[in-house]
């Protein structure tokens, strides 16, 4: 296999305490792994108590990852060295510094961008994204993570991790279409159940799935817009939650009564293709500021 120069890969001659397997390092600069993997974008992410280190899980696979500045050291579990998937997950290929620069014409985002340097967009897998989502709504992210990592250890399949414990993955498709109401309260979704199940059975039922993701039951622009970032990789848009439409307000002037459309309008004819990461840079900052105060 060949790989491209951003994807140098190393194997580290010391395993670290208590590892029972060896980790990759890939050149990955301008990283914040706090901001990046426990922020906003994603929920399949914990910090384990050993040095420094992440656990994140998909349908297909647990992550180990660490950042030592500049590398990002890893691993892939069952299925291990998987290199594709950390250059689509991490966005290897994104130049952060170029991006920064031109995000940074804007004197707004520019404060945004030098607060939040770190930052990356993540390319995660559709189905999780849709589902981890789904239990957005009217909640915090502490709790959308908890009820994540629950519903892993409810219904998500079990495979073990050298050196660790073992790892519940998050639950597939089938196995959130197929469970009990009973086993979804467990993981303290509340109403969400319905829609978990619903979009899971849609999804299921669908010949391939529709670009339409309000079509989905419990799915409207904001979480819409979520997954397109997030999973699909579409970077023209960016959700308009209640910290961004605060923000737009406070800090561009924009009207508070208009409806979810024309903030999102607004955000795309101002920073193009460059939109979701302005977006995700104001959404960090702009929280992580308030919540200062």
């Amino acid at each position: 296999m060949r790989y491209t120069t951003a994807m140098v890969i190393e194997r580290l001659k010391v395993k670290p305490k208590n590892f029972l397997f060896s980790l990759n390092k890939t050149y990955l600069p301008d990283f914040d792994p706090e901001l990046t993997l426990m922020g906003g974008q994603t929920f399949s992410w914990k910090p384990l108590s050993s040095e420094g280190f992440f656990l994140g899980i998909t349908q297909t696979k647990a992550i180990i990852a660490k950042y030592k500045r500049p590398y990002l050291l890893w691993q892939t579990f069952p299925n291990r060295d998987d290199f594709k998937f950390i250059e689509e997950y991490f966005r290897i290929k994104d130049d952060l510094s170029k991006i920064k620069t031109q995000l940074s014409q804007d004197p707004i985002v520019g404060k945004a961008v030098a607060q939040t340097p770190g930052l990356r967009l993540l390319k995660q897998p559709f189905y999780e994204t849709v589902f981890s989502f789904l239990l957005s709504s009217n909640r915090n992210i502490k709790l959308i993570r908890k009820s994540v990592w629950l519903l892993a250890k409810i219904l998500g399949r079990a495979i073990k991790i050298p050196g660790i414990a073992q790892v519940h993955l998050f639950p597939t498709t089938e196995a959130v279409a197929s469970a009990r109401y009973s086993q979804l309260k467990e993981a303290k979704v509340g109403f969400r159940a319905k829609f978990l199940k619903l979009t899971a059975r849609a999804i299921l039922s669908a010949r391939q799935p529709t670009r339409d993701l309000t079509a989905y039951p419990g799915i409207g622009p904001k979480i819409a817009d979520c997954i397109e970032v997030f999973a699909l990789g579409n970077t023209y848009v960016t959700p308009v939650d209640v910290w961004v439409k605060r923000l737009l307000v406070e800090l561009y002037g924009l009207p508070d009564n208009k409806h979810y459309l024309f903030y999102k309008k607004w955000l795309s004819n101002r920073f193009g293709y460059l939109t979701a990461y302005a977006g995700q840079h104001l959404y960090e900052w702009y929280r992580g500021r308030s919540r200062a105060k």
